[in-house]
């Protein structure tokens, strides 16, 4: 599977593969020492899984901030759940086409997240029977965010990216990535795919079930 995936990457310009490992204790020191943007993992790994390393790599306090993507064999809703919550930023199905796995790793290195629709759809599915029927104000957990960084995580929760943020608010993308970076701060969260968890978890959003 690393072979082929080695093969498919490798054709691509703006892809360079740092290095790649059997093991998931090995993998975490090299990024420590290699620091890359993106790491690309299968779950089971010997040693350490892939949703372990992503956590691990989360608290290594690296240089630069390294990106995790994570490779599922199903669509398996406690391990969406584990991957998000250890600050996965992407989330793939094995099967998905490899432009997908591409367009990923770009998203992810430009501060977005990418989940493959069937598992977005199982993470709204996850959450809509605790959803209450009727929305008001923010939950407690949001009220410590202005008005411009709940609209934005309104439209992060929506799968926009930062330049369709910018464009809905008539704002620049500066400014997106700035709200993005002070709402992750005041939710003492790492990264959007966890912000988005938390908007539909809360109650803050509502998947569109019609």
């Amino acid at each position: 599977m690393r072979a082929g995936l080695r093969a498919l990457l490798e054709r691509e310009p703006d892809i360079e593969i740092a290095a790649e490992f059997d093991n998931g204790h090995k993998a975490l020191a090299a990024a420590r020492h290699l620091n890359p943007n993106v790491i690309l993992t299968d779950i089971p790994l010997p040693g350490l899984d892939g949703i372990e390393l992503a956590q691990r790599v989360r608290g290594a306090h690296l240089r630069e901030p390294v990106y995790v993507v994570i490779l599922l064999a199903t669509k398996d809703d406690e391990a969406v759940i584990r991957a998000v919550r250890a600050g996965a930023r992407g989330l793939l199905i094995k099967t998905d086409p490899t432009i997908d796995l591409i367009r990923a790793i770009r998203a992810v290195i430009a501060g977005d997240a990418m989940l493959a629709p069937p598992i977005a759809g199982r993470l709204l599915d996850r959450f809509a029977d605790r959803l209450p029927m009727v929305e008001t104000e923010p939950p407690a957990l949001l009220r410590r965010l202005t008005n411009r960084e709940l609209e934005v995580l309104r439209l992060m929760a929506k799968g926009q990216s930062n330049a369709q943020i910018a464009s809905a608010l008539s704002i620049h993308d500066t400014t997106v990535k700035s709200h993005v970076h002070h709402l992750l701060q005041k939710l003492v969260l790492r990264h959007r795919s966890q912000a988005i968890a938390l908007a539909y978890e809360t109650g803050f959003m509502r998947p569109n079930l019609a």
